[in-house]
């Protein structure tokens, strides 16, 4: 079996490279694309139809465009392998190489002919753009047969084909078959059981009502119109933004094949429902206003920086979706250019545009932008909801101005303290190499179970990776241990089985913030969780009672248990927030230094580069940057000094 497949694949693979296959695999495609927008309809260029074997055969002005059999003497492949002096075609950019031989092997060949290429003229009769009508029903042999004229016409073709129906189906078939196609469950036991026993002659038509009137048929049904409405619950794309109010327009979907709505009314609420006449029923107005969801769903680009051209995109997804969803024409490619092979100017495409331009779909065309949507509620309460919103907008903008104000005066603080910001940054980048190892067990060292802690709002028992919030609670989470020492000085804190993958807490000390809590781990399945003792920090505690806080602002993170030891390091590292205690800097400002002094490393165009590249032999003759003028060689003798 496996020999005579071969076989029959490798004759199947040789027909496709001759005769008609070829033609249509290779050549009608290049000829559509590259030749017959010129060499077709009524007045084709120089004379040259190129829509089949006979024009090309005869040729335009020039004689015929090809010689069956030579390629190398028929004008037509001479023309684009641009050997006929300044006649060279197409027109633009020369034909491929590939392009071109494939031609050429197929006038070697013959010229083997497809069915015809159809140029069409731009007055052309489309047969789908005729209005159907009802054709008379064929006259069959078994009259009998016919229940409907459907029915005749199915029975006609069964007997050109001296073929006879398939019998009729049984009850019992005959129910699965209808309620499956009409709400796509299967019937119940109880309604296979009322069929079967109904022997009246409308038992069927019976059935058919029952499940037309089931709201399961609305379900099953108004899902292929949802298809092509391209609804989803989010937007896709750059931003996935979720449609929260998208289930209205399915269920407007749903309930219009359950209430049998004519379908010119469900084209035009899905259009303009929004401007039909005004109706006292509200919920008909919200019926309405519902069904024009049908222009906002979809995927469009909201992040676009260029507003015009998110505008335009999100105009050309409307016009494309609308032209497939009601005419099933694919019409986007008229932004650009008249459709070659359909009756689709340039023209139509942007009158249409033009109406959806006037639409409003979004709020705005910012990044990131909104769309725009009805409020479902009378108009004294659309009203309400306006100036309350404007009274947050207010708000925001107070909010909005403080926060600034307060902004760029940190800003400015941190302006004059350039050289204490780079002093520290060298600290953290000392003190970052240093890894400091869990101490796990010492004499002297202080053990503290998690749920020991003497004060605190965080749940005694913790769970990992949970919220470990209150319930109904809110933030600021905390557990404050007290611990006495003999003696006053520098202790290691380490935490046992701590859990890291959502983010870790803030570690304070007497009152002093010590060290910020580690964001989370967004990749968990390259960051799995660790168990064991891991190093938290060394702190300054004072002889006596102690107070150390865990706090994290949303949640309590998982561990099971605090160890307190005396610090053994002659110079232990310090945290971020240490040494931006130290140097009196903000340590939101020192962490962006450093991460910056990380991301330059040395780059000559840096503001930075003499203070980069310091000890390092560097030559600042290299320093690019327009600041290196101000810059003397005695002004960076010394860290100390280029700090200053």
């Amino acid at each position: 079996m496996r020999t005579l497949f071969t076989v029959l694949s490798l004759a199947a693979a040789l027909e496709a490279q001759t005769g008609e296959a070829f033609f249509e695999k290779n050549v009608r495609p290049v000829l559509l694309s590259k030749c017959a927008g010129c060499h077709g309809g009524a007045a084709p260029a120089g004379g040259l139809k190129l829509d089949s074997r006979e024009a090309l055969l005869k040729g335009g002005a020039r004689g015929p465009a090809i010689i069956a059999g030579k390629p190398a003497e028929s004008l037509l492949i001479r023309v684009i392998r641009h050997l006929e002096g300044n006649l060279k075609m197409p027109p633009g950019p020369k034909m491929s190489d590939a392009e071109a031989a494939l031609l050429a092997q197929w006038v070697e060949m013959g010229a083997p002919w497809g069915k015809s290429i159809a140029v069409p003229d731009s007055n052309a009769k489309y047969w789908s753009f005729v209005p159907p009508s009802e054709p008379a029903a064929p006259k069959v042999k078994d009259s009998s047969w016919v229940k409907t004229p459907i029915d005749a016409f199915v029975l006609g073709k069964l007997e050109e084909k001296g073929l006879r129906p398939a019998p009729p189906a049984d009850k019992r078939t005959l129910i699965r078959r209808a309620t499956y196609d009409l709400t796509g469950l299967p019937p119940t036991p109880e309604e296979v059981n009322a069929f079967l026993a109904d022997e009246s002659p409308g038992a069927f038509r019976k059935v058919i009502k029952r499940l037309l009137a089931s709201p399961h048929y609305g379900e099953r049904w108004g899902r292929h119109w949802l298809d092509v409405a391209r609804y989803a619950d989010s937007n896709g794309l750059d931003e996935n933004l979720v449609y929260r109010n998208a289930y209205r327009y399915r269920d407007y979907v749903i309930q219009a094949f359950n209430k049998d709505k004519p379908y010119d009314q469900f084209v035009k609420e899905q259009l303009a429902g929004d401007l039909l006449p005004a109706s006292s029923d509200m919920p008909t107005m919200y019926e309405r206003w519902t069904a024009t969801g049908f222009l906002s769903l979809g995927a469009k680009m909201l992040a676009e920086d260029d507003p015009v051209k998110m505008e335009m995109d999100i105009i050309d997804e409307q016009v494309d979706t609308t032209a497939r969803a009601f005419l099933g024409l694919t019409a986007g490619c008229a932004r650009c250019h008249n459709h070659k092979f359909d009756p689709i100017p340039q023209a139509d495409y942007y009158a249409l545009a033009g109406i959806f331009k006037s639409s409003k779909t979004m709020e705005n065309f910012k990044v990131v932008a909104k769309w725009h949507e009805y409020v479902l509620a009378p108009k004294e309460q659309r009203d309400q909801l306006a100036a309350h919103e404007a009274s947050v907008e207010a708000k925001r903008g107070e909010i909005s101005k403080l926060t600034k104000s307060e902004n760029d005066q940190l800003a400015n603080l941190a302006k004059g303290r350039v050289g204490a910001y780079l002093l520290a940054a060298a600290h953290v980048q000392r003190d970052a190499q240093v890894q400091v190892a869990p101490i796990e067990s010492a004499p002297g060292a202080i053990v503290r179970d998690a749920a020991s802690f003497d004060n605190g709002n965080a749940p005694r028992t913790l769970e990992r990776k949970k919220s470990n919030a209150p319930k109904d609670g809110k933030g600021p989470y905390f557990a404050e241990y007290s611990v006495t020492v003999p003696k006053a000085g520098d202790y290691q804190i380490d935490v046992l089985d701590q859990e890291k993958g959502a983010g870790t807490a803030d570690l304070h000390v007497n009152g002093t913030w010590m060290k910020r809590g580690a964001d989370p781990i967004q990749n968990r399945a390259a960051s799995p969780e660790v168990d064991g003792w891991s190093y938290l920090a060394i702190v300054p505690l004072k002889q006596g009672v102690n107070t150390i806080r865990l706090e994290h602002a949303s949640r309590f993170p998982y561990f099971a248990k605090l160890l307190i030891a005396p610090n053994t390091l002659a110079t232990p590292p310090l945290s971020v927030v240490q040494i931006a205690n130290r140097y009196q800097v903000n340590p939101a400002f020192l962490e962006q230094v450093v991460d910056y002094l990380q991301r330059s490393n040395g780059a000559t165009a840096s503001p930075l580069y003499a203070w980069e590249v310091q000890s390092t032999g560097a030559p600042l003759s290299a320093w690019a940057s327009p600041i290196a003028k101000h810059f003397a060689a005695e002004h960076t003798a010394t860290p100390e000094a280029l700090a200053t």
